[in-house]
């Protein structure tokens, strides 16, 4: 693939990408999409130059996730369901609808 181009398509152009801000005017939003594949980046230098395909590491790591102490069966009983005759008992004859 020839240098200056993107890397998923081969295109040799990109523009810069357009959004409002908060009073309404038009700015340029810091992104750039390219002209053939409109994949979004923030750097053109790496687009230009290859760059990574690695994506930028999160700003903002979440937590690890902690496990539940709540049982399976404490789950499934406190899990919501569907209305059953229990509920609301059957349909009394002559109130189904039907004639």
């Amino acid at each position: 693939m020839p240098a200056n181009s993107c890397r998923m398509c081969g295109a040799t152009s990109y523009r810069q990408v357009i959004t409002r801000d908060d009073q309404g005017v038009m700015r340029h939003g810091g992104l750039y999409r390219c002209s053939g594949c409109s994949a979004v980046f923030a750097d053109p230098k790496a687009w230009r130059e290859g760059g990574t395909d690695e994506p930028a590491p999160p700003s903002n790591p979440e937590p690890p996730l902690r496990p539940s102490s709540v049982t399976t069966a404490e789950a499934l009983a406190a899990a919501p369901r569907g209305p059953d005759f229990k509920t609301y008992g059957p349909v009394p004859r002559g109130h189904d609808g039907g004639e």
